[in-house]
């Protein structure tokens, strides 16, 4: 049987709180001389769970990277009225801002109007303030408007975004950037003060089957 989802059981799930992501990041080491590059982001709260996703991105061609071994970068956060850091170990390369989700199942896809960035092996790279929810009021109510209230389960619709990623830009000297850099000296030890603001450029994507793989 498949297992099915409504807005009536997102709407439930407001009243659950999910465990603090902070720990997540603490426990990504990062060691000098590393071939692989950090991200940090910190994720706005939210009632309900979501996904913000980054795809390896080419360009040159405006194209997502697709390949056996080349699959998104989710950052998983909501389930808590408190922000929080989550961190990942990429690839080095060019990567985009793909898209956020809500449980897995409704989505926004940001290929008109998004942002791109490049990570190099050994940066560690703070990618700003996720603020989570313009998207997802966008996303439930494009859901009710077209009946699309039921969904499989790993099984996203996704909807042409109206608005850009909404995560700030940081700088050396931003508020966003500081306290990301007071998180890094409390909880990542291993990052040896490595962590720096990213450098977005403004980007847009070709579209594949259902927004993204």
């Amino acid at each position: 049987m498949r297992v099915l989802a409504t807005i009536s059981a997102m709407l439930a799930l407001l009243q659950l709180m999910g465990c603090g992501g902070s720990g997540e990041a603490r426990a990504i080491g990062f060691h000098e001389g590393s071939n692989q590059a950090y991200l940090l982001v910190l994720l706005g709260p939210s009632p309900v769970p979501y996904t913000l996703r980054l795809n390896h991105f080419n360009p040159e061609q405006n194209t997502l990277n697709h390949g056996v071994f080349d699959t998104p970068r989710d950052f998983v956060g909501g389930g808590s009225d408190e922000p929080t850091y989550v961190a990942r170990v990429i690839d080095p390369g060019s990567y985009v801002i793909t898209a956020v989700s809500q449980q897995r199942m409704w989505g926004m896809c940001f290929n008109k109007n998004t942002r791109q960035f490049t990570v190099h092996p050994g940066e560690a790279v703070f990618l700003g303030e996720f603020m989570p929810q313009k998207h997802l009021a966008k996303i439930q109510a494009t859901a009710s408007e077209s009946g699309d209230t039921t969904r499989s389960v790993n099984n996203i619709e996704y909807y042409d975004a109206d608005i850009p990623p909404q995560i700030t830009s940081p700088g050396a000297s931003t508020r966003d950037f500081l306290s990301a850099k007071k998180y890094e000296a409390q909880s990542l030890p291993d990052l040896h003060g490595r962590l720096m603001p990213v450098v977005y450029k403004p980007a847009q994507f070709a579209t594949s089957l259902s927004c993204l793989w």
